[in-house]
């Protein structure tokens, strides 16, 4: 840079760099949309007049599990409880 730039005012150096920032923001607002309207042409070329293929990537089947048999199958999202431990011991520390 020349020297010039050193004789900015605080005002004009934040200016600048809203216009910096702004300038960016612009750009990838302009690849972003054009990102977006080449994947529409793709997927219009790919599956147009077609079935939506995400309507056929998966089947789902529900049915009612007897009692015994639900008991025995794992669940997501939680833990067992812990074993009770003798009331002489105590819980092992997390550090």
């Amino acid at each position: 840079m020349s020297g010039d730039s050193q004789n900015f005012s605080p005002f004009e150096k934040e200016m600048i760099k809203l216009e910096a920032v702004e300038g960016l923001r612009h750009a990838l607002d302009k690849n972003f949309r054009r990102l977006l309207e080449s994947a529409r042409k793709d997927w219009e070329r790919l599956f147009n007049g077609k079935e939506d293929p995400s309507d056929a990537c998966v089947s789902v089947r529900i049915s009612k599990a007897p009692e015994e048999k639900a008991r025995l199958q794992p669940r997501a999202g939680f833990l067992p409880a812990p074993k009770s431990q003798s009331a002489g011991k105590t819980k092992p520390s997390l550090a």
